[in-house]
């Protein structure tokens, strides 16, 4: 690769690099700093150095409370080329976003890279449909359509076909209500979760307000109501999975035996597969 090339060339790690040093770390957890800890982190600021990095998620801003003791560190670290600096809009933590039984607090990161922006148009909202008023406008408008006893050629069916589906995207176009993005795009997702959910953020935001208040009441508080309400995604979860299971039908039983006999996985965290022992002996022939 030639010099010009690899000047063209923009970095960002980011994520948990689980290391401790006062270049990023509050004062307060010098107990971290021990010997092996600024020894591992040598090597990543030896890195920056190497690559022209920079570290843009200011110092002393943790990004991490321990759920036993309830103190704030910074495992989590972002850092960008030199010559993406100049692009850098912000770097901050959200606490008040924090996922529920989580002890990692999120940090956004808005580059200005001048992408183009896509917009999601709005589509049809099922849920919240008068069935019996489609049924009507459906039946006067299929009342109109040319019915045939019989159809002599293939063309003769798509054209009505067609007609059919046309007709029918009509009444949906016209009858059901639209909807934008969804901000939780979760099928068991309910009011009553978004108005716990804004309750949660505004107790967290007052926790990590006062993170080195550990005696304040409000981190009791917070706890409780993590525990609340991650009791209530569950219950959500398990009333929309029965109420799927009781509207089975021939076609939809076939979806729950999908789910079902999947194999388990472990909240989406993205993992390799073992390999299989065929898969190993050709993996050490190829070497």
């Amino acid at each position: 690769m030639g010099e010009s090339e690899r000047s063209t060339e923009q970095a960002i790690w980011l994520g948990n690099f689980n290391l401790h040093h006062p270049l990023w770390d509050e004062e307060h957890n010098s107990h971290l700093f021990s010997r092996v800890n600024l020894e591992k982190s040598q090597v990543l600021i030896d890195a920056l150095t190497e690559f022209d990095l920079q570290m843009v998620l200011p110092k002393d801003v943790p990004t991490l409370q321990a759920l036993a003791t309830g103190n704030h560190t910074r495992p989590d670290n972002v850092i960008i080329s030199s010559q993406l600096a100049g692009s850098i809009i912000r770097c901050i933590t959200l606490p008040d976003k924090r996922p529920e039984r989580s002890d990692h607090i999120p940090v956004v990161t808005v580059v200005d890279t001048q992408l183009e922006e896509q917009t999601v148009p709005p589509h049809p909202n099922f849920r919240l449909v008068d069935w019996k008023g489609v049924r009507e406008r459906l039946s006067i408008r299929l009342e109109g359509l040319d019915a045939r006893e019989e159809i002599g050629t293939p063309g003769e069916l798509n054209a009505h076909v067609r007609e059919l589906t046309h007709t029918i995207s009509q009444v949906i176009n016209e009858c059901i209500p639209k909807a934008g993005p969804l901000p939780y795009k979760k099928c068991w997702w309910s009011p009553l979760l978004t108005e716990k959910r804004t309750e949660l953020h505004r107790l967290m935001c007052k926790a990590y307000n006062r993170r080195l208040e550990l005696g304040d009441p409000v981190h009791i508080e917070h706890r409780a109501m993590r525990r609340a309400y991650g009791a209530l995604i569950d219950d959500a979860k398990r009333t929309h999975w029965e109420g799927f299971l009781a509207l089975l039908d021939e076609r939809s039983v076939w979806t729950a035996h999908w789910y079902a006999s999947g194999e388990p996985t472990d909240g989406g965290r993205a993992r390799i597969p073992l390999l299989k022992g065929s898969q190993v002996s050709t993996w050490l022939r190829t070497e």
